[in-house]
């Protein structure tokens, strides 16, 4: 049985909205629900995907006319003022506190980088860097794998075994090889490290 309470927990979310006029962008879908007991790292990844159809511009022709145009009425008081636009943050930010026991991790970096321009179709890699800050070294036998997700990212493999023997204080990249979904609308996919007795370890 997984524990929970031992999560390392990396989390990858692209945006695809479609860019042409004639059609909206996807609603996006509820965050997962997450267990509050758990302790987890997160890297978000936000990707926009860009449509390289090259649309025909069309150029209207105005005939010319005589008529004269009409003036502008000033509107009576003052204009309403609106509120702000929402700046949508990545679902989760990622946290570089780190603790101490036998396996734990620290992130460090991410590629892509947040809000990172991605072709709709493009195969790319999503790379998480941790650092080992518990006492054990990471060995070969360690994986990370898919976990879960609300609208998976499209990925070349569910699993892989870390590339490399981590010792303590050592960093690693954790690749995983995706693709950028046709379809535009909001994806994810959250990855977690398991140790050879099936633990799941947390920051």
């Amino acid at each position: 049985m997984i524990s929970k309470k031992r999560l390392l927990w990396v989390n990858a979310l692209v945006i695809i909205p479609l860019l042409l006029t004639a059609c909206g962008p996807a609603a996006t879908p509820p965050p997962p629900t997450v267990d509050v007991n758990a302790l987890y790292t997160q890297a978000a990844v936000t990707m926009v995907a860009q449509l390289t159809a090259n649309a025909p511009t069309f150029t209207p022709t105005v005939a010319a006319t005589n008529t004269p145009v009409p003036s502008l009425t000033p509107l009576g008081g003052a204009l309403p003022t609106l509120p702000p636009l929402a700046t949508l943050p990545p679902l989760f930010t990622p946290t570089n506190a780190a603790s101490s026991g036998p396996d734990k991790a620290m992130y460090i970096t991410q590629s892509p980088a947040d809000y990172e321009s991605v072709t709709t179709g493009k195969v790319f890699n999503i790379i998480w860097r941790l650092r080992n800050t518990g006492t054990t070294t990471w060995t070969t036998n360690y994986v990370y794998r898919f976990y879960a997700a609300v609208n998976k990212i499209p990925t070349a493999a569910n699993g892989y075994n870390l590339p490399v023997n981590v010792p303590p204080n050592g960093e690693v990249d954790l690749k995983v090889v995706a693709t950028a979904p046709g379809t535009p609308g909001t994806y994810d996919t959250q990855w977690v490290i398991t140790n050879p007795d099936g633990v799941n370890f947390s920051l």
